[in-house]
């Protein structure tokens, strides 16, 4: 019930009274304010009082703004109420929060498997939708681990902002497992708050898993005349399903009396990595002794001397298989080998497939009797291209061949079978997983009496990338060199080296993506460009970084996509004109092969930094990029995300830093000598390499 009507400064209508909806069954009233629009569209709305009588009988806009109130209160005599302009806010926040609703998205572990190990960072990721028809200021995550053992540590409150009516916010809760975790799963409850009030609630199992040790174990087979008199070859392959790598490895071979080694019957095969597999190979002979139809072989597997595996392989020395070959061919997978591995699941990092089969048959075949089955269509095998089937070996009345094929993978599951002659063989489940590749992040920012933010600028552009890892990236590492002790001339100098042995360790791989942030002041001596660290004496003008020797070749040898942002041209303490050194850098960028260098302004132009941004510009560009915000200039409004599918590209990136940072100096620094625009040659321009991850689907 209504009780009186007033117009609001918005030109809006706030309506007092009093209601008894706030709670079912109950005997009192509540105070009750409800706002509109001019239009009369709801605002929203709330109750006020205790748990007696509260009735609002008036109300009055004073002029600053506040707004007076009459009612009574607790069942007893009028009160006169004044409520202030902050006081009145508050209470529309808790009505627009009682009308709040949001949507939430599955949750999902961002690491490289779902999963997590000891020690392991990751982080469970879901967006958040506002469906509500009002602004969202004070939203929450909190998070409740209720086992509370110590195996899983997750962030209980996580505080995102405001979000506008039909806007969305990716939350990400940090996790980290312990080192000591048991295998299981963890139940983590989640809830969505604004203010005090919960929106959305969900629960979440983790799951925890300790990597398994090296584990080997014969996985295939195969024997195969070697074309010297009666020498035959057996394959066998060591296979390690486990999380770590094995040690030292040997195979032996026994035969049975009649059969006579060919050569050496311990084969070292070394360690195995974990997920992968090696060969051993084992010749002999068939002696005038040996008249039975099968040879049994013994396999043992030793791993730093101890067994790990055992097999007997059974070599057909002349029995045929007439009565079975009737049906048609014999079909056996051999690499993989289902029948050895115990499983006809493969998991692939690639998107193709490549498989070896035994066929033996009862009559002789070739190519165009082989065909593709994958996920329930049927293709000729010789349209991959990548067809090969072997001589035959015949033997009696039956011809034994190997048949391989390489076939493309669609991501996800893909059913894989061989038709020969119209038998189908057994179906393989081959899962294609792209490996994500690592991100390593160099930022350097040495200090200078006439540059205040260079330190800044690396520790933004390195922070900017924590939230990466498990999106477009596996692992992100980044180190930032922003202190005088890590800027000196050595300090810098070492930082380049140390990822050339990253290289050659192995730690960085050919799939790998490698950024070096440069902000610094630069200067040419005896005509080459030299990067200043801190404590540069001008005194000493050749104990200097020297750009390209020291960086750029150290770096040449890493052969994963690199890049060099690159802001040395700074306008404070240039002594060499503006276009020089401008002109320099540029001309570094065209020249070095194998890394793609974004200068922060083009051969004629300088740089700046400005207090009010609190970074060079070249830096509050590409932060303002790497959050998608919003900029307006003559052209009109724009992005970083130009298509708005969640991540930035190279190409997207480029342009639009030389939208925004020309923009930003002309607002802050109208008087500046020079424009500032960054450049990148045009032959370096990958537009569609991915740079940053922003989310969604």
């Amino acid at each position: 019930m209504a009780n009186a009507l007033l117009q609001t400064d918005d030109g809006g209508f706030l309506l007092v009274g009093a209601s008894k909806s706030q709670r079912s069954g109950t005997r009192f009233s509540d105070a009750f304010f409800v706002q509109t629009t001019s239009g009369g569209d709801l605002q929203w709305e709330q109750y006020h009082g205790d748990d007696r009588e509260d009735v609002l009988a008036a109300a009055c806009l004073l002029h600053d703004g506040s707004i007076a109130v009459v009612g009574a209160f607790d069942g007893g005599s009028a009160r006169l109420l004044r409520f202030s302009n902050p006081q009145t806010a508050q209470l529309a926040a808790i009505g627009i929060r009682d009308a709040a609703v949001v949507d939430v998205t599955e949750a999902t572990v961002r690491s490289a498997d779902g999963t997590l190990i000891p020690g392991e960072r990751a982080y469970l990721a879901f967006r958040i939708t506002n469906k509500s028809d009002l602004d969202l200021h004070d939203v929450r995550v909190s998070v409740d681990n209720p086992a509370a053992n110590g195996h899983l540590s997750a962030w209980s409150a996580n505080y995102f902002g405001p979000l506008r009516k039909n806007g969305s916010v990716e939350a990400r809760i940090p996790l980290l497992a312990a080192a000591d975790l048991t295998d299981g799963e963890q139940r983590l409850g989640i809830a969505v708050h604004s203010g005090e009030k919960r929106l959305h609630s969900f629960e979440k199992n983790i799951v925890l898993r300790k990597p398994k040790p090296a584990a080997l174990l014969l996985a295939e087979h195969a024997f195969a005349a070697t074309g010297r008199s009666d020498e035959v070859t057996l394959t066998v392959q060591i296979e390690n399903s486990g999380d770590t790598v094995s040690r030292a490895a040997e195979v032996r071979f026994v035969c049975p009396e009649g059969i006579k080694p060919a050569g050496a019957a311990v084969v070292l095969v070394g360690a195995v990595a974990p997920h992968s597999h090696r060969e051993a190979k084992f010749s002999f002979v068939k002696t005038p002794q040996f008249t039975a139809p099968v040879a049994a072989i013994a396999c043992t597997v030793q791993e730093a001397g101890v067994e790990k595996a055992k097999k007997t392989f059974e070599w057909q020395t002349g029995s045929g298989k007439a009565t079975i070959l009737a049906t048609g061919p014999i079909l056996i997978w051999t690499d993989p080998a289902p029948h050895e591995t115990g499983t006809n699941k493969v998991r692939r990092t690639e998107d193709h497939f490549e498989f070896k089969m035994t066929v033996v048959s009862a009559k002789p075949l070739d190519t165009k009797s082989f065909k593709m089955k994958v996920n329930g269509k049927e293709t000729e095998g010789s349209k991959f291209n990548e067809e090969d089937l072997s001589p035959p070996k015949r033997e009696n009345a039956q011809f034994t061949y190997t048949y391989r094929n390489k076939i493309p993978l669609q991501q996800g599951k893909n059913r894989v079978e061989v038709v020969v002659d119209g038998k189908v063989s057994d179906y393989l489940e081959v899962e294609f997983a792209p490996e994500r590749a690592n991100l390593f992040v160099l930022a350097i920012g040495p200090a200078h009496d006439d540059l205040k933010y260079t330190a800044k600028d690396a520790a933004d552009f390195g922070a900017a990338f924590a939230n990466q890892a498990g999106q477009l990236f596996n692992q992100v590492i980044v180190n930032v060199l922003n202190t005088p002790e890590k800027t000196d001339l050595t300090g810098i100098k070492q930082a380049a080296f140390d990822l050339a042995y990253l290289w050659d360790d192995k730690q960085i791989k050919p799939t790998d993506v490698l950024l070096v942030f440069v902000s610094s002041h630069g200067k040419i001596v005896d005509n080459r460009f030299k990067i200043l660290q801190t404590g540069y004496n001008p005194k000493y003008e050749r104990l200097t970084v020297d750009f390209k020797t020291d960086v750029l070749e150290i770096l040449n040898p890493i052969n994963c996509k690199k890049m060099v942002f690159l802001d040395a041209c700074h306008s404070g303490g240039a002594k060499d004109g503006y276009g020089g050194l401008s002109q320099a850098v540029v001309d570094l960028a065209k020249a070095q092969p194998g890394i793609s260098t974004l200068t922060s302004c083009g051969s004629t132009e300088k740089s700046y930094e400005d207090p009010s941004w609190e970074n060079g510009a070249f830096t509050e560009a590409l932060l303002a990029a790497f959050a998608n915000t919003e900029c307006q200039d003559a052209g009109g409004a724009y992005r970083a995300d130009a298509n708005a599918d969640g991540i930035i590209r190279l190409g997207e990136l480029y342009e639009f830093l030389r939208r925004r940072v020309p923009a930003l100096v002309q607002t802050a620094i109208p008087n500046a000598p020079t424009t500032q625009t960054p450049f990148m040659p045009e032959s370096q321009l990958d537009k569609e390499m991915p740079i940053y991850w922003l989310g969604g689907n």
